[in-house]
């Protein structure tokens, strides 16, 4: 450090040496270089164990001199190391989630290069802390062992959201926390319809001033408060006019509206439900349809407004989440507490590993398997536990750790987890089970089977409030001939999944297979997965 003279004389300022010591390094740390069944392309990444490189680069493979020379390494004392995964010819496997209105939500791809990402299978479901708004993904990545599909690992990313402003957007906490895919928004996503509460049922009830004020959050950035004043409502005709009262108030007409609903949203002057909407204005980029949401914090119990009174809540951007996978219903909500009242209820099991999909179930009768003849169950929570009880009961490996879920106000059959192949199929009983028909929006689908190129199958019509979503692969099939794999849903009882298929050409064309195939009057569903073996890529 350079001297500061302070008064006159001789300093003596010690200048650093030019000669630098020589630094002692490893000798002992190794590099390889070669074909691995799956890791980042010509790129170093450093392996401390065996296990490191497993995790990283996928363990042994046949093909793979690397992969044995690298455990040799370790085996015999070995301790630090490089690997650079090379391949020619390699395609990143991609695939298209969509949303209940037919078109693309999420664009999904697999990590890195490789037909590794062919047996990797996505679930999406609506079981989370607002099964209206939000969504779980799940990343299971599967290993053939004696051909038979084993879970090798398994990435659970909970209550995700379609809006960009969200701490919970989907795309940026998976693709932060995801080792086997990343998310894209595709570049035509659009938004249009508007978040909402809506209350629970309402009959009468009495107001004390202190229950007189509710406050929350608009469009996830305005906090509002609403002071209802006398006369205090007492039913929902009479909570409509006071709320909109207080909404002039407060001075947010422009933004927020109130009305009078039915139990699935519909405007009615006689409904026994009261809906908040978030409204767009003009020039105001908070208001878009995207960000758009009301969130009751702090109401009167009374008012069943909000998540923590039973209220439900919808933000603008969820109608553009990705479908359930698996078999699921209409909205329930307005069937809740009926009875199923169905003389039979049916189902079938197809494997969908192959195309056309065989059964490995014939149409089977589950009315009376259970405990409890279903016919005679209430569309509630008790529902899932009896139909599930009565799938569980079939001797048949898909059927004997089925799950059946009751998320929200929506059912959802998945079949067991050691069948990702697998779809169950209500052929009998899913009006009386899955309450009303979901809007119609059948469309040709194409099958996901074939190694040459996709077969058309007819279009379908939906079985009324029964819609299977498969668990879905990236297929690989004819370079020249795009597949698309589409895991539309719009209602459900059964399973699905996600899988990918990786492109065969070298210039990592993009394509995608159709997996959309919605249940028709009686028959055929989706299948849940697809399994297309393709050249390896090395």
């Amino acid at each position: 450090m350079p001297t500061t003279p302070t008064y006159p004389g001789v300093y003596i300022e010690e200048i650093p040496s030019g000669v630098r010591t020589i630094t002692g390094v490893a000798t002992s740390i190794a590099a390889f270089v070669g074909y691995t069944a799956r890791g980042p392309l010509n790129k170093a990444v450093r392996v401390l164990s065996f296990a490191d490189f497993e995790r990283n680069f996928g363990g042994l493979t046949q093909d793979s001199e690397v992969s044995y020379a690298v455990q040799q390494f370790f085996g015999n004392g070995g301790t630090d190391a490089y690997v650079v995964r090379a391949a020619t010819g390699v395609a990143v496997a991609d695939i298209v989630l969509e949303h209940a209105g037919g078109q693309d939500a999420l664009l999904v791809t697999a990590a890195n290069a490789g037909e590794w990402a062919n047996l990797v299978r996505l679930d999406v479901d609506y079981a989370t802390t607002n099964p209206d708004s939000t969504f779980n993904l799940a990343v299971n990545r599967y290993e053939l062992q004696d051909e038979d599909l084993v879970l090798a690992e398994t990435e659970l990313h909970r209550n995700l959201s379609m809006n960009s402003r969200s701490g919970s957007h989907a795309v940026n906490v998976v693709n932060s926390a995801s080792k086997l895919i990343h998310l894209r928004r595709p570049a035509g996503l659009a938004f249009a319809d508007r978040g909402f509460s809506r209350s629970g049922e309402l009959g009468t009830f009495a107001l004390q001033p202190e229950e007189a004020t509710i406050s929350g959050m608009l469009d996830g950035a305005t906090p509002f408060t609403l002071a209802l004043t006398a006369p205090l409502p007492t039913d929902s005709g009479s909570l409509v006019t006071r709320l909109t009262a207080a909404i002039g108030t407060a001075g947010l007409t422009s933004r927020l509206g109130a009305e009078r609903v039915d139990a699935l949203g519909t405007t009615s002057t006689t409904g026994n439900h009261v809906q908040l909407n978030s409204k767009n204005v003009s020039g105001n980029p908070d208001t878009a349809p995207e960000f758009s949401s009301v969130q009751v914090t702090s109401a009167s119990p009374k008012l069943k407004l909000g998540l923590a009174n039973g209220g439900r809540e919808k933000e603008g951007a969820s109608f553009r989440r990705p479908v359930q996978t698996g078999t699921s219903s209409a909205d329930l909500a307005d069937r809740m507490g009926q009875n199923v009242n169905a003389t039979t209820v049916r189902i079938k099991i197809l494997d969908n590993s192959t195309t056309p999909a065989p059964e490995i179930l014939s149409d089977t009768d589950i009315t009376s398997l259970g405990s409890v003849n279903l016919s005679s169950v209430q569309i509630g929570p008790a529902l899932p536990a009896a139909l599930q009880e009565a799938i569980r009961a079939i001797p048949n490996p898909a059927a004997a750790q089925a799950t059946v879920q009751l998320n929200g106000t929506f059912l959802r059959v998945v079949p067991s987890a050691s069948t990702p192949n697998a779809s169950i199929q209500f052929t009998a009983g899913a009006r009386q089970v899955c309450a009303r028909p979901p809007p119609d929006r059948s469309r040709t689908s194409t099958s996901t089977a074939s190694v040459r190129g996709p077969t058309s199958a007819p279009s379908q019509a939906r079985l009324p409030a029964l819609t299977v979503r498969r668990r879905t692969a990236m297929t690989s099939s004819d370079p020249s001939t795009p597949r698309r794999v589409s895991t539309r849903c719009a209602t459900s009882i059964c399973s699905t999944s996600w899988p990918y298929r990786a492109p065969r050409d070298s210039k990592a064309t993009r394509r995608r297979a159709s997996s959309r195939q919605p249940l028709p009057s009686a028959s055929s569903a989706a299948p849940s997965t697809s399994s297309i073996r393709i050249p390896r890529d090395r």
